[in-house]
């Protein structure tokens, strides 16, 4: 798993969120988008997609440090007829840090605000379970430009359109700063890119929100990254990645590598999540973060609110097929769960990790964060894990 990557000053991140690890490797876990009209209205947005060159490299890269290549030439496709938007644009306070206080302990509170330059995310999804389950959604992020060049565009990675994850995903609208913008696809359809009018100055913010859809995948083939990490195997809705994730901008520019075809292929810097999922009544979900409420709608189904952060990912698993048994260490409750039959395992697995994070916590710094989940996945995967 990619090491937290530190921007400006230091991060004292420690790895948490539901720690995603089968009973056998609790203990090492724990330790280590026809042509559109020639002038679209303002309230339709414009899609473009890149079509690769002959020169093309696996890998574009669309920035580099100033002076900048010239970017690749778009292929205009019409924009899909839309239906009304499922969600209302988001109004929220993305800068208010109150909420994570009651994700982190009490010590490390006040420090999710030395962090103000993170990505800030606040996403309303919906599970929609069937033959083919999928989610639809919208999301805010409050992006600040930590580089020291001017970014024209911002890339968001589609990470269930990778081959190893088996599944779909794709934006149908975007909004920068409140207008409607160009939502631009990477030829292979991992990336979306949102061009920003005048450019990003370097520390300057902006907020963007896009309307997201994703399909999950109902079968696991081994060996591959995806590894029922994303998907809906053996009653889990297992949401590894499910988001339109703002890209990493490093020293070759934007990281839009298609991923290893094994392994953990989220990469995003750290950043603050604050989701609303709604799910079936009769469904559970162990998330990132901590669970602020759980609100009944008419319809039959339950709004989970959950905060997390600074983190390095949101992730989530829906199901209605565990229990839990729980222990408190050093103010931290971990919490680890099980299918029926499983009693046995799960204790197994609450023993090594609340042993382990103890001597964690006197060698290498305190854990800050006030719950610690350990789940059992229908994976091919030996354990992977979120924070």
């Amino acid at each position: 798993m990619s090491a937290i990557r530190k921007r400006g000053g230091g991060c004292w991140l420690r790895p948490r969120g539901a720690l995603l690890v089968t009973v056998a490797l609790a203990l090492s876990a724990v330790l280590a988008a026809c042509d559109r009209e020639a002038n679209p209205t303002p309230d339709e947005p414009e899609v473009t997609v890149l079509a690769p060159t002959p020169s093309a490299t696996a890998v574009p890269a669309t920035f580099t440090p100033e002076p900048t290549a010239p970017p690749p030439t778009p292929t205009q496709v019409a924009q899909p007829v839309e239906d009304p938007p499922p969600f209302p644009t988001p109004d929220i306070d993305l800068t208010d840090y109150t909420v994570y206080s009651e994700t982190l302990l009490e010590a490390y509170a006040e420090e999710a605000a030395l962090l103000p330059d993170a990505p800030h995310y606040f996403i309303q999804v919906r599970l929609l379970p069937g033959e083919v389950p999928s989610l639809e959604g919208v999301q805010r992020v409050r992006v600040t430009n930590q580089e020291e060049t001017r970014l024209n565009e911002l890339y968001f990675r589609l990470y269930p359109n990778l081959p190893a994850y088996e599944g779909a995903a794709e934006v149908s609208r975007a909004l920068v700063d409140g207008k409607v913008a160009t939502v631009g696809y990477l030829f292979d359809g991992t990336a979306v890119f949102i061009p920003l009018e005048g450019g990003l100055a370097p520390g300057a913010a902006t907020d963007v929100t896009l309307w997201f859809r994703a399909t999950l995948p109902t079968q696991v083939n081994a060996g591959t990254a995806g590894a029922g990490l994303y998907g809906f195997v053996g009653g889990v809705y297992d949401l590894a990645g499910f988001y339109p994730t703002l890209a990493v901008y490093d020293h070759r520019g934007w990281d839009l590598d298609a991923g290893a075809s094994f392994g953990d292929s989220l990469f995003s810097d750290t950043g603050f999540y604050q989701v609303e999922l709604t799910v079936p009544e009769a469904l559970a979900v162990v998330a990132s973060g901590s669970t602020l409420a759980q609100e009944p709608n008419d319809d039959g189904t339950t709004v989970w609110r959950i905060a997390a952060g600074p983190v390095r990912s949101f992730y989530a698993a829906v199901t209605d097929r565990w229990e839990a048994i729980s222990e408190e260490v050093d103010g931290i409750t971990v919490n680890s769960y099980y299918p029926v039959g499983g009693l046995a395992s799960a204790q197994t697995a609450l023993s090594y990790t609340t042993g382990s994070l103890g001597v964690f916590n006197r060698i290498f710094g305190h854990y800050p964060y006030r719950e610690l989940d350990v789940v059992p996945l229908p994976t091919t995967a030996f354990g992977m894990e979120h924070a």
